[in-house]
C-alpha cells in the first residue's frame, strides 16, 4: 500500500521553502510506494508550475496567506481541515511558520474528534525560526508562543541546522526524541548552468526590459565578458583591472540583507577612489515588497550605474556562472539553497554568520563568512578575496566540495527515515 504524504505550505512565490517542498514530491512521486500531494497557499503558481508535468497532486488553499489575517486565518484552517479529514493521508508534512501552525491546529482537532478514521502522523520543516527575525517584540512573542504551541501537536519536527536545533531546544522546549537535523541537499546535475557570456547577456536583457531607466550605454559597459567561457577557467590576475561582476540570488525582503549589500557597493565605491584594482558591479536576481525602498537607496548613493535589482528570473540558478564573487548579505537564514548552488559551479562565496552559514562555510577555506548586517566588514571581504590571488584560487577550486557534502540523495534518505518511523 503506497504511503500518502500531504506538503503544506504558505506561498508558492519561490524561495527555498518552495524548493525543498518541490524536491521532496518530485522526488517521492517518481517512487511506487508514495503518493504525493502539495497544499500551498498565496501565489501558489510558482510552486505548481514546477510541479505541473509530474504525477504530485496540487491543492490551492484560497484563504491562506503570508500576513496574519484573523478572518482569512480562520478560512484557512477550515480549508486545511477539510483536506486533513477528506485526504486519508498518512504523513501530513508542514512547512512554513503560518502553514505550520494552522495544520497543526486542524491536525490537532481531528485527531481529538476524529479518533477512529483519522490517523496522520504530523511532521514540520523549520526554514529558520521566524521569531529569530528582526521584527516587532509584540510579533515576536506572538511567532514564539504559535511555534510553541505547535511543536507539541508534531510527531517530528525537522530543523536544517545544528544551531536551529539548539535554538528549539532552548526556547520551544520540544520534546526529547522529537527534532531531527536533516541538512538541506542539492543534485548539480538537475541544473543546466548557462557559460559566462550567455548568462551575462541574458541578464543584461532582464535589466534592459524590465528597468529602462538603466541606459543601455551603461548597461553595454557592464557587459565585458571574455571570448566564451574562459572565466570559469581564468587565473585571479585576469580579473584585475577589470569589471567585476558580484552577484546574489535572494527575494527582496529585509531579512536577506539587500541594504548591507548596497551599502557595501557604496564603501567600493568611495574606496575604488583610492585605486582599489577593480571595478565591482552588482546584480540582485529576484523580487520583493522592498523593491521601492532598495531603489530609492541605490538612487541616493548614487549606485544606479552599478548596482542593479535584476528582478525575478525563472531558473535563477541557471546564472550563477554570470558572477565573479557570489555574496550571501542576508541577516537571517535557514539553510540556503543558493550556497549550494553557487558552489555548484565553483564560484567563490562570502555569506554572512547567520542560520546554517558557518555550518556549510568553513571561513577562508571553502567560503568567506562575515558578521551579518556589516558593510564595512563584507567590503573587506569582498576586497581581500579579489585582491589575494591564493585565497581567490582557494575559494573557487574548494566550493564543489559543499555541494558533494550536501547532496539530495542524503537529504532524501534522512527524511525518508524519519517518514518511516513516524508510521
Amino acid at each position: 500500500m503506497k504511503t500518502k504524504i500531504l506538503y503544506t505550505i504558505t506561498q508558492g512565490h519561490w524561495g527555498g521553502a518552495q524548493k525543498y517542498v518541490a524536491d521532496l514530491a518530485l522526488s517521492l512521486s517518481g517512487q511506487p510506494d508514495y503518493e504525493i500531494t502539495v497544499a500551498c497557499g498565496e501565489q501558489s503558481e510558482g510552486l505548481f508550475a514546477v510541479l505541473k508535468n509530474s504525477t504530485v497532486k496540487t491543492i490551492q488553499l484560497h484563504h491562506l496567506v503570508r500576513a496574519i489575517n484573523p478572518l482569512k486565518d480562520v478560512m484557512a484552517l477550515h480549508e486545511i481541515s477539510t483536506i486533513l479529514k477528506n485526504g486519508q493521508f498518512d504523513i501530513v508534512h508542514a512547512n512554513s511558520s503560518k502553514a505550520g501552525f494552522l495544520t497543526a491546529l486542524a491536525h490537532t482537532w481531528l485527531k481529538a474528534t476524529q479518533k477512529k478514521s483519522y490517523n496522520a502522523r504530523l511532521i514540520y520543516t523549520a526554514h529558520g525560526w521566524v521569531f529569530m527575525e528582526p521584527m516587532n517584540p509584540i510579533k515576536k512573542i506572538m511567532y514564539h508562543m504559535m511555534e510553541r504551541i505547535a511543536s507539541a501537536c508534531r510527531a517530528m519536527t525537522i530543523v536544517l541546522s545544528e544551531k536551529e536545533k539548539t535554538i528549539a531546544e532552548r526556547t520551544l522546549n520540544i520534546r526529547a526524541g522529537t527534532i531531527s537535523v536533516i541538512p538541506n541537499g542539492i543534485d548539480c546535475a538537475r541544473i543546466h548552468f548557462f557559460d559566462q557570456q550567455t548568462a551575462r547577456e541574458h541578464t543584461l536583457k532582464k535589466i534592459a526590459l524590465n528597468r529602462p531607466e538603466y541606459p543601455l550605454s551603461q548597461l553595454r559597459r557592464v557587459s565585458y565578458v571574455a571570448q566564451g567561457d574562459t572565466h570559469a577557467s581564468s587565473t585571479h590576475s585576469e580579473i584585475n583591472n577589470e569589471c567585476v561582476w558580484i552577484g546574489t540570488i535572494a527575494n527582496l525582503y529585509k531579512t536577506k540583507g539587500i541594504e548591507v549589500l548596497i551599502r557595501t557597493a557604496d564603501v567600493l565605491s568611495e574606496q575604488n577612489k583610492n585605486n582599489v584594482h577593480f571595478t565591482p558591479f552588482f546584480f540582485v536576481i529576484g523580487e520583493g515588497p522592498e523593491r521601492a525602498r532598495l531603489q530609492e537607496l541605490i538612487q541616493k548613493l548614487n549606485l544606479a550605474d552599478s548596482f542593479f535589482l535584476v528582478g525575478t528570473i525563472n531558473n535563477a540558478a541557471q546564472y550563477l556562472k554570470a558572477f565573479d564573487l557570489f555574496v550571501l548579505p542576508s541577516l537571517k537564514e535557514g539553510f540556503p539553497y543558493t550556497i549550494l548552488e553557487a558552489s555548484c559551479v565553483g564560484v567563490p562565496i562570502i555569506a554572512s554568520d547567520v542560520g546554517a552559514i558557518p555550518e556549510i562555510l568553513q571561513d577562508k577555506n571553502n567560503g568567506f563568512v562575515v558578521p551579518h548586517g556589516n558593510s564595512a566588514q563584507l567590503a573587506d571581504a569582498i576586497t581581500h578575496t579579489l585582491n589575494n590571488s591564493e585565497l581567490y584560487t582557494k575559494l573557487k577550486t574548494s566550493a564543489p566540495a559543499i555541494a558533494d557534502k550536501f547532496s539530495l540523495e542524503k537529504m532524501m534518505e534522512k527524511t525518508k527515515d524519519v517518514y518511516r518511523d513516524c508510521r
